[in-house]
């Protein structure tokens, strides 16, 4: 019997991909979509809104979050990306410029400041008419500003109040120290180091312009610096970078090529936040503070050897930049 044909109707399906490949697919699209998630995030992370300057996160009038500490005082300021802490002041070279605190690095003038201190706290029977310890000067006082200082000792006054208070206690310093301000040890060697080396120089203080200026004169030291930075005529004074950045755009310098002398942890932090290293001279600070603030460089007076060979390593590199430039 012959076969009988069947007309096939109906319209032909259509097949779908087997299922390792619709996997394949949906894999793919899943890598595409976790990449374009990784560069946006990568790119808000390292958005400059986020990271500014130090200088930007003073202005805003608050550190950022990851430099807090819990409870009170100020935060360690880490140094910039650029720069590690505690790296050779040979990094500098070619050096263009050095900075110098006054109170305590310049001069011993911190047991002056305590006297005159003590002197007008007793008269107004602070502390029970018991006088303030060196542990007290250091932690409350010494390296900061008149305003941090007052709202220190007097955080029930008003600060007018208490600034005026300081302003009679530096009247005081400034009639001790005519009598008896000293030099710290090998200053004036240091001094000629830098003028043989033709190097820009300004002293960057927290202290009043008038007390800043009697010291450099009493020191010889008026015709040595090219420039004075007062920190209380800055936006912020140390331990913000302010004063620091200040100097750089007064004598036309780069922090990549200029290093500082400090006495304070709170100074050193300035530096360092201003991207420069720092030489701790301990004269009173305990040394344990100012390596913690960041310094590059503990040396317990001018002519303290460490100095004196990180001095020469900057000789050395600097003669080797000039034979190769010749």
């Amino acid at each position: 019997m012959a076969s009988r044909k069947v007309k096939k109707t109906g319209t032909k399906a259509k097949k779908l991909p087997p299922f390792p490949a619709l996997h394949l697919v949906t894999a793919q699209w899943a890598l595409c979509f976790a990449c374009l998630y990784a560069a946006v995030a990568f790119r808000a992370i390292n958005h400059p809104c986020r990271h500014g300057d130090r200088a930007s996160s003073y202005r805003r009038g608050q550190r950022p979050g990851h430099l807090r500490r819990a409870g009170h005082g100020p935060a360690r300021l880490p140094g910039p990306p650029h720069r590690r802490r505690g790296g050779s002041l040979a990094t500098t070279v070619p050096v263009q410029a050095v900075l110098f605190d006054i109170d305590g690095t310049l001069c011993d003038s911190d047991p002056l400041h305590h006297v005159a201190f003590q002197e007008l706290l007793l008269e107004i029977g602070y502390n029970n008419g018991v006088p303030i310890d060196d542990e007290f000067f250091i932690k409350n006082i010494a390296g900061r500003s008149d305003a941090e200082a007052a709202q220190n000792l007097f955080p029930d006054w008003e600060l007018e109040k208490g600034l005026k208070f300081l302003e009679e206690k530096d009247a005081k310093y400034r009639s001790l120290a005519k009598e008896r301000l000293e030099p710290v040890k090998g200053l004036g060697k240091v001094v000629q180091w830098v003028k043989d080396h033709g190097y820009k120089r300004a002293a960057v203080t927290n202290a009043p312009r008038i007390n800043a200026e009697l010291m450099i004169s009493l020191l010889g030291l008026s015709d040595f610096f090219q420039a004075i930075i007062i920190g209380g005529e800055c936006e912020q004074p140390k331990p913000a970078p302010y004063p620091y950045l200040k100097a750089l755009k007064e004598l036309q310098v780069s922090a990549e090529h200029t290093f500082i002398f400090e006495d304070s942890a709170s100074g050193i932090r300035a530096g360092v936040a201003a991207g420069m290293p720092v030489v701790a001279v301990a004269t009173r600070n305990p040394e344990k503070s100012l390596l913690e603030a960041g310094a590059s460089l503990l040396i317990k007076d001018y002519e303290d050897p460490k100095l004196w060979a990180a001095l020469e390593e900057i000789d050395r590199e600097e003669a080797k930049l000039k034979k190769a430039s010749a």
